[in-house]
């Protein structure tokens, strides 16, 4: 089991007592940052990086011919610098989405690293990442829940899925009260993203959510690993995360008094008797957000790792075609739902 307290921490590396000399990481064409938000230049600062004064994050074409490392996002795009590849340059392909809406897509090739969600890649790349407090909080949750209102929120954009969330929700609405919001509920309420905010979302709009006592985390697909901020958005704050995902959550060091699991029940209808049960009892309920005074979220740590990996190693070089990727990323990845009644 990887344990979420020890899953960020640096990696058993022989490092050098100084760096070579400042790093530079090119972005070449990933536009996908869904939990480090703008600027770029001070993303390592803000995810309280150890490196971030040696290390440099551009979009600047420009200094293709001086960057360490080039990420790609999903492929080399067009026109890609094959002419300017230096041997010691590392290129990273880097994905946060999941292989089950379609076809692999023609990746490029050839890579040095892969960075996405999936554990196994050379940087472990989650949506956001869950620390233990340094000096915990000292909440008290029992007045928090009876002072809520609401039983069951979801807030949802994406109505046709890979993972059927919309049928689920279906199903469960026969057995308990679910409040919608966004385009594919009746728009009760709004919570638009911002740009530039932390997985989308200004804080306000995310307390909303805390007059309910639970929260559907339902991804758009059920495949390996993959976990979104529709999970991690919930952790620092007042509210119970139901889970509805493709991925092991202990394996990924998520302990399984932090959630409720889709998984752990036989039919919506089951679950939805668990939740009633839990509403009805506020010493049973209470324990699900008492974690939450020692354990937060925040920025993913991620491209930290890859700077200080850059800076203080030099590994063997390293090498993935497309068939490796496929391998990788796109074969046996995506999980058919069977948790609802099929057409």
């Amino acid at each position: 089991m990887l344990d979420v307290e020890n899953q960020n921490q640096e990696t058993n590396i022989e490092k050098a007592s100084k760096p070579q000399k400042t790093k530079t990481v090119l972005f070449w064409n990933w536009n996908w940052m869904p939990d480090i938000g703008e600027p770029l230049d001070t993303v390592l600062e803000r995810s309280n990086c150890p490196h971030h004064h040696l290390c440099k994050l551009t979009k600047d074409k420009r200094l293709v011919h001086v960057s360490d490392a080039l990420i790609f996002h999903r492929s080399l795009g067009e026109n890609p610098p094959l002419g300017l590849r230096r041997p010691e340059q590392r290129w990273i392909w880097v994905e946060g989405e999941p292989p089950c809406f379609g076809a692999m897509p023609d990746t490029g090739e050839p890579y040095n690293w892969t960075m996405t969600y999936r554990l196994e890649s050379d940087f472990y790349g989650p949506y956001a990442q869950i620390f233990r407090r340094e000096k915990p909080l000292q909440k008290d949750y029992m007045p928090i829940v009876k002072a809520k209102t609401g039983l069951v929120a979801w807030m949802v954009s994406n109505c046709p899925t890979p993972s059927r969330r919309m049928d689920y929700v279906k199903e469960l609405q026969k057995y308990i009260d679910i409040d919608i919001y966004g385009s594919c509920g009746p728009g009760k309420v709004k919570c638009l993203k911002e740009s530039g905010k932390l997985m989308g979302y200004e804080e306000k709009c995310l307390r909303k959510l805390e007059n309910y006592k639970f929260y559907l985390s339902f991804e758009n697909s059920l495949a390996v690993d993959y976990v979104t901020e529709k999970f991690f958005k919930t952790v620092n704050i007042d509210v119970v995360a139901v889970v509805r995902s493709g991925a092991n959550m202990t394996r990924l060091g998520f302990h399984k008094d932090w959630y409720i699991n889709t998984a752990d029940f036989s039919s919506p209808k089951e679950l939805a008797d668990y939740l009633k049960k839990l509403d009805a009892n506020d010493d049973l309920y209470v324990k699900y957000l008492e974690w939450k005074n020692y354990y937060h979220s925040t920025m993913s740590t991620t491209l930290c790792h890859l700077c200080e990996r850059l800076l203080y190693r030099d590994d063997p070089p390293k090498t993935y075609t497309k068939d490796d990727i496929r391998r990788f990323f796109y074969t046996g990845a995506c999980f058919k739902p069977n948790d609802i009644a099929r057409d």
